[in-house]
């Protein structure tokens, strides 16, 4: 791929449905306006990483109080195929009916206005004036994609694109992902691609299937999961098995229970009970911090008898810090990215609005993981979670047997 004159055009395939803002727009698809700056960021940390000299190829134009923004012109055309797919709603053709269902966390939308997912094949066109920086962004665009995905939800595997005729090796893609600074990498096979590249219906079950499993693996890891299924069940969150088995470190699920900030209320199993809860820590912050966390009142699970307890921090910027875990579809696989914990989440305090009172609770500390130069172990974690998620996890759930098995890759 090569520029002509001072033009390059290329078509992107879509790996997975992107969650569009505005999905009735005529033409929604990717949006130069995010695309360009993520461009322009990557484009940037490569030449800082390779010592190469880019002043010059700054726009003149950047305002200084913002991120630097390179010298070239994006623009983006919609293509003419696009889908449209109703987030949380599932069209049956044998039935002739829509359904709903959870995969993607919900409707992320109201009642009557839900979000949706666009399939589409964009067309990219960027100029550029400057003969250098024509060179950098054809060496790193491929791999531009592989490591990026667009809109809401990315870091959870929506938005994901390849430049049309690009069918990058496992060992290629590996590489991209070590180079994002990927502490530990690993798969999902499906046995075949949920979206066609010559621009076919997309094969909804699969993708369906791609983003239940996705929810599920990161569900059981962070935060625990209840099954309804057959044989009912419960597993518990293997970051905090994991943290107090490694760190003694305690949980702030079973914190927020003894302070009166939550409802204790156990559902389809027998929680662990450690005998003291000595050294609590806002452990899942760790992994990307949420507004709020929502609990059943009683055993009725129903939804209007939730409480919400909002959380909050002093600090601005954590609100703005990705998930540790990424996840990326390409073709038939999803790609688990387990990424390095960001300084800024280490010690800091939050203020739990609770059920019947608040309280504040801080994150680990770099003196709590002192046996691993004081950084969370994110492969070994990993590591570690796979080996439960695919053994004891899917031994002990019958609901679990049905999702797929997650491969290391070295």
């Amino acid at each position: 791929m090569e520029f002509t004159g001072c033009k390059l055009e290329f078509k992107l395939n879509p790996q997975s449905p992107l969650i569009h803002f505005q999905p009735d727009e005529a033409g929604a698809t990717v949006r130069a306006t995010e695309l360009k700056p993520k461009l322009d960021k990557f484009l940037i940390e490569k030449f800082k990483r390779k010592n190469i000299q880019y002043k010059a190829w700054v726009s003149k134009e950047n305002d200084n109080t913002k991120a630097e923004a390179l010298d070239y012109k994006v623009r983006i055309s919609a293509g003419a195929t696009l889908y449209k797919v109703a987030v949380g709603i599932s069209y049956s053709k044998k039935k002739n009916t829509t359904e709903s269902y959870s995969i993607y966390y919900g409707n992320m939308g109201d009642d009557t206005i839900p979000k949706a997912g666009i399939i589409s094949y964009p067309i990219v066109t960027i100029i550029c004036f400057k003969s250098g920086l024509r060179e950098q962004i054809v060496r790193y665009i491929h791999e531009f994609f592989y490591v990026t995905n667009f809109g809401t939800m990315q870091n959870k595997g929506f938005g994901g694109f390849l430049i049309d005729g690009d069918t990058p090796s496992e060992e290629k893609l590996i590489k991209a992902f070590r180079s994002k600074g990927a502490k530990g990498i690993y798969r999902m096979d499906f046995k075949g691609a949920p979206i066609s590249l010559g621009g076919a219906e997309p094969n909804y079950a699969i993708s369906i299937k791609m983003f239940e499993n996705i929810k599920r693996f990161y569900s059981v890891m962070k935060s625990g999961q209840n099954f309804s299924g057959f044989g009912r069940g419960y597993a518990r969150s293997y970051l905090f098995k994991y943290m107090h088995e490694n760190f003694e470190i305690d949980n702030e699920k079973a914190w927020m229970k003894e302070k009166g900030i939550s409802p204790n209320v156990e559902i389809n199993h027998t929680r662990d009970v450690y005998q003291e809860n000595p050294r609590p820590r806002y452990v899942r912050a760790l992994f990307g911090k949420g507004d709020k966390v929502d609990y059943f009142k009683n055993r009725n699970l129903r939804k209007d008898e939730k409480v919400s307890i909002e959380i909050k921090s002093n600090t601005k910027s954590i609100e703005r810090i990705p998930s540790v875990i990424q996840f990326k579809v390409i073709g038939r696989y999803i790609y688990i990215l387990g990424m390095k914990v960001p300084e800024i989440l280490y010690d800091k305090e939050f203020v739990f609005d609770g059920y019947t009172k608040d309280n504040k609770l801080r994150t680990p500390s770099h003196q709590d993981f002192e046996k691993t130069a004081g950084e969370f172990p994110m492969k070994d974690f990993l590591d570690k979670y796979v080996d439960y998620y695919n053994g004891q996890c899917r031994n002990d759930l019958n609901d679990m047997r049905r999702y797929e098995k997650v491969v290391k890759c070295e």
